[in-house]
């Protein structure tokens, strides 16, 4: 409907934005459609990522059901590998 791609336009712009005291370091799609999306940010606060989630136009607008789970990364790539 033309109300979803508002909100899909909205959703889209949300992750421009840094969220207060955090920054998004990864969104994305799954490929199976099973689990169709994460988005990995750091935040201040557990409160502050519930309300940069809850700020999503899709969970707000209701077209999808999201939740924080705290995250440690245990191994990141290296950006600039040795060759």
């Amino acid at each position: 409907t033309d109300g979803d791609h508002l909100i899909a336009a909205g959703h889209a712009a949300h992750f421009q934005e840094v969220p207060q005291g955090g920054i998004v370091l990864l969104t994305g799609r799954s490929q199976d459609e099973i689990n169709p999306a994460i988005v990995v940010f750091e935040a201040k606060s557990e409160e502050a990522a519930r309300e940069f989630i809850q700020s999503d136009p899709y969970a707000s607008g209701g077209l999808m059901r999201a939740s924080p789970h705290p995250f440690r990364a245990t191994r990141v790539r290296d950006q600039n590998p040795r060759q």
